[in-house]
């Protein structure tokens, strides 16, 4: 599984395909929760970040085009985010710092 984790990551992913990021961020923390990947590729971390800032700028709320995301994108969108958490903690403290969009996410504490 790490090498099909690691050929995702590792993959170029296009720039203006959301569709695209929603279903590759959510596949790698579906097979890859404790996010052991980015460790190990420390120079994804921008990539990472830069694609969930990306859905994060899709959210209805935040949308800056006429055109409303489809139903299907909604829920991608939202599938993502949520993987993003982990059980009362905003964003998982497994996700390094480094592959979180800049003032968007902050990690909480891990539980001690």
């Amino acid at each position: 599984m790490q090498k099909v984790v690691d050929a995702l990551l590792l993959e170029e992913w296009r720039g203006d395909d959301l569709y695209q990021k929603t279903l590759t961020i959510s596949t790698l923390l579906l097979l890859d929760p404790q996010c052991a990947a980015l460790r190990r590729h420390p120079e994804q971390c921008p990539k990472f970040a830069e694609a969930v800032g990306s859905i994060l700028d899709a959210r209805p709320s935040r949308q800056r085009r006429n055109e409303p995301a489809s139903a299907y994108m909604r829920y991608w969108a939202a599938r993502a985010l949520m993987l993003l958490s982990d059980e009362q903690r905003l964003v998982s403290a497994a996700i390094p710092a480094e592959a979180l969009p800049d003032g968007e996410l902050q990690q909480a504490p891990a539980k001690g």
